[in-house]
C-alpha cells in the first residue's frame, strides 16, 4: 500500500533536488493531470450506463472530481499532502507500469472509499436551485478567474435577489467553485426559505 507513495515522494524529491522550482511544479502537474485522466477513466467504468440515468451519471461524475473527497484519500490511507499529490502518485505508477496496474492500484486503494464518499455527495447546485424555485427566485453565478491559463483558478459567486452574495473559495475547477457557493448559500437559504 505505501510502496507507491514511498517511491513517488523519492522520485519526485530526486526530480526536486536537480531541477528549477517551475520544473519541479511542471514535473508534478504533469503526473497529475495524468493520474488524474487515470483515475477519472477507472471510476468512470463503475457508472454503468445500463443501470443509471444521463442525470445520474453526470451527478457522479461532478462528486468524482471533488478535490475534498481525494485529499481525504490521500492524507488518510497515503499520508500525503492532498488529491493532487495522490493523482501524481497514480500517474507516476501509470508511466512506470501501465494502465493495468494503475487500474489495479485504484481498485485496490482508492475506489470503494471514493464511491462511498460519492454517494454521500451532496449536490447542492441542484438542491439551492430547487429551493429557489419554489419561491420564484432566480439564482445567478458568476466567477473570477486567476491565474495563467494552463493552470487557473476560480472563485464563484452565487447571486440571489434580495441577498448578500456568497462567495466560495479557490478552486481548480469552475464546477468546484459553483459548488462550493451553493453550498455556502444553503444554510442561510433553508433558514430563510423553508421555514415561512
Amino acid at each position: 500500500l505505501y510502496k507507491w507513495a514511498d517511491i513517488l515522494k523519492e522520485s519526485i524529491r530526486k526530480y526536486f533536488d536537480n531541477e528549477e522550482e517551475l520544473n519541479r511544479v511542471k514535473k508534478k502537474q504533469a503526473y497529475s493531470t495524468l493520474g488524474d485522466a487515470v483515475l477519472k477513466t477507472v471510476l468512470i467504468e463503475r457508472l454503468d450506463p445500463k443501470k443509471k440515468t444521463a442525470e445520474e451519471i453526470t451527478k457522479k461524475k461532478i462528486a468524482m472530481e471533488r478535490r475534498d473527497a481525494l485529499t481525504e484519500i490521500a492524507k488518510d490511507i497515503f499520508d500525503l499532502e492532498n488529491g493532487e499529490e495522490l493523482e501524481a502518485l497514480i500517474g507516476h505508477i501509470y508511466l512506470e507500469k501501465g494502465f493495468d496496474e494503475s487500474k489495479l492500484f485504484i481498485e485496490k486503494n482508492i475506489t470503494e472509499q471514493l464511491l462511498l464518499m460519492i454517494e454521500k455527495y451532496v449536490d447542492y447546485i441542484t438542491i439551492v436551485k430547487e429551493l429557489l424555485e419554489k419561491r420564484k427566485l432566480k439564482e445567478e453565478y458568476s466567477f473570477i478567474q486567476e491565474g495563467p491559463d494552463h493552470d487557473p483558478t476560480f472563485v464563484a459567486t452565487l447571486t440571489v435577489s434580495g441577498y448578500e452574495p456568497w462567495k466560495s473559495e479557490k478552486f481548480k475547477k469552475l464546477q468546484q467553485a459553483k459548488h462550493n457557493a451553493a453550498e455556502n448559500a444553503y444554510g442561510e437559504l433553508f433558514e430563510r426559505l423553508e421555514i415561512k
